[in-house]
């Protein structure tokens, strides 16, 4: 079954609906507190630990949930973060990282184990399952123990940021993040199980430099956010073999269409892998229009000097397009440091390995650009 039409973005109207939702609840919320409350604690204060304390729990009872079931799915955890620190499976270890370093992100990446059969729904479900039984517990818990009113609204209330989450993690439709719920959704109606897990493979290469990315042909025009991954991946795939007819034809795959791309890291990948299509194929003319015509956010994104893979597009912007030597003295000069942000290590190694090809490229049919 062929997918050519984009699925919608619906983020922003669930995201109102959460909103009108909250609202009423501050509402209700407020009523009970006031009906109910003896104490001496500020119901601002009251409100903002609420808020606070169900908005991080709800989070942490998901990536745990995800954790133990995927586990129990046939799947080995690559990656986990929460806010302000995360872990990543390196080459067998487990790392500890600073969460700030990944925006503080809030998530867990697997990848299937090689020995074990993968029940894919029980790992996409699993994060949602432990919300409920979580909800569930925190109820039976209030209405079993001695506790004031006050405590008892205060972690019935709470609770609720379950229900916002478990709502957000499984709807089956496109959102900002590829929500379990969308995936499954793909999984199920386009038969994409075994394409979602190469994509899991994949992803723990990237994060393991021991392990080998795999290049998946006969993609076809079916375009998805799966599908869309399993490109991205060879692209990755063609610039850690360093071939550039293969580069050529992952990045105008990618370029069929960006609009199935689910995800910020992806999308902006897809975006770059658009703009070096034309870079590879001398189209400078082309990519100047191009990069003018994008949004402000889109041109930060490929010509941000601190990015690992937007260097390349950010080298050919200034020595082809601006044929400026302090910005692309400066692009060059940002390597180094880029490499060491760049998370992924071994494809990091193929980045910079290119880099350095474009700038000898660039500086020998161009030599009044060296300073």
């Amino acid at each position: 079954m062929k997918r050519k039409s984009p699925f919608p973005n619906l983020s922003w109207p669930i995201y109102l609906l959460f909103i009108a939702l909250g609202l009423v609840l501050a509402k209700v919320l407020l009523d009970v507190y006031l009906s109910s409350y003896n104490g001496t604690l500020n119901v601002y204060v009251y409100d903002a630990l609420l808020i606070l304390y169900g908005g991080i729990t709800c989070i942490l009872y998901y990536l745990i949930g995800k954790v133990i079931f995927s586990k129990i799915a046939g799947f080995d955890i690559v990656y986990f973060n929460f806010i302000f620190i995360g872990f990543r499976k390196v080459n067998g270890k487990l790392k500890c990282f600073w969460g700030g370093k990944e925006n503080y992100s809030t998530r867990v990446e697997i990848t299937p184990n090689p020995n074990k059969k993968q029940n894919l729904s029980l790992a996409l479900w699993g994060g949602s399952i432990t919300l409920i039984f979580a909800t569930l517990l925190t109820l039976v818990l209030i209405f079993t123990l001695p506790t004031s009113n006050e405590i008892k609204a205060f972690f019935i209330f709470s609770s609720i940021f379950n229900f916002f989450s478990f709502v957000g993690y499984m709807l089956p439709v496109k959102l900002d993040s590829f929500n379990d719920g969308f995936a499954l959704f793909l999984i199920k109606k386009y038969k994409l199980g075994d394409l979602y897990l190469s994509n899991k493979r994949n992803l723990n290469a990237l994060y393991n430099e021991n392990e080998e990315l795999h290049y998946v042909d006969n993609l076809g025009d079916n375009n998805d956010p799966i599908t869309m991954e399993a490109k991205i991946f060879n692209y990755y795939y063609a610039i850690r073999k360093n071939d550039v007819e293969l580069i050529k034809k992952a990045c105008d795959s990618i370029s069929s269409d960006t609009k199935f791309v689910v995800g910020e890291d992806f999308s902006s990948t897809a975006l770059i892998a658009q703009a070096y299509l034309m870079c590879l194929n001398e189209q400078y003319d082309l990519l100047k229009d191009y990069y003018w015509k994008l949004d402000s956010t889109s041109r930060r994104i490929l010509s941000n000097k601190k990015s690992l893979e937007s260097l390349k597009v950010s080298i050919y912007l200034a020595g082809k397009v601006e044929d400026s030597r302090e910005g692309l003295y400066e692009a060059i000069s940002s390597i180094e440091i880029a490499e060491k942000k760049y998370r992924f290590i071994a494809q990091g190694k193929a980045e910079v390995k290119l880099l350095k090809e474009i700038e000898n490229k660039i500086y020998s049919e161009n030599p009044e650009l060296k300073l």
